[in-house]
């Protein structure tokens, strides 16, 4: 629960992060931020023998060739968990992390030479809209996103730049919902 007074606020939505090729380091998700609360990009995915990056989940390990694999990043505390472990014996990339849950390891090569990434941790369930929703599940790359909700009795947003506002109920509550997919303003005055 936030306090917000008569102003305007910046709603920052971070991008999306990526996984790392052959010879190159993924890079990390940027940050989104609202007022004092800041969710942390993931971490980027890493090339070969490479260790993942850390962040809101961590980045998947690279998986090793020659030397040794590489490990999970680690994750932000009370937003996401550690990316897995490259494979030790010239398998895939470790999976990223995510809310729910940390990524998986690198599988080993199989006889027919084939070997696989490890998968993404799961994501989290909110209902902050009305309906389920699982959210930051690792492995995607995804962008950022930011909703806020307030009872519709309170006073509504005097202006809205690159967000969405709606009134649902909730649990037998009416409530107005701001959904950011983009960065943006919000207002009250």
């Amino acid at each position: 629960t936030l306090a917000v007074t008569t102003q305007t606020f910046s709603v920052a939505v971070g991008g999306g992060g990526n996984g790392g090729a052959t010879n190159n380091h993924g890079a990390n998700g940027s940050d989104s931020t609202f007022t004092s609360v800041t969710a942390t990009g993931g971490g980027g995915g890493e090339r070969q023998e490479s260790n993942g990056a850390s962040g809101g989940s961590g980045g998947g390990g690279g998986d090793r060739i020659s030397g040794p694999n590489g490990l999970g990043g680690a994750g932000t505390s009370g937003q996401g968990n550690a990316g897995g472990n490259g494979s030790p014996s010239l398998g895939g990339g470790g999976g990223g992390g995510g809310a729910g849950s940390a990524g998986t390891a690198g599988t080993d090569s199989g006889s027919d030479g084939e070997f696989g990434g490890g998968a993404g941790g799961t994501g989290s369930a909110s209902s902050i809209t009305g309906s389920s929703v699982t959210y930051a599940a690792g492995g995607n790359g995804g962008s950022g996103l930011i909703i806020l909700r307030h009872l519709a009795n309170a006073k509504s947003a005097t202006t809205l730049t690159n967000g969405s506002m709606e009134t649902k109920t909730i649990s037998g509550t009416a409530y107005t919902v701001y959904t950011f997919t983009t960065s943006g303003t919000i207002a009250w005055s």
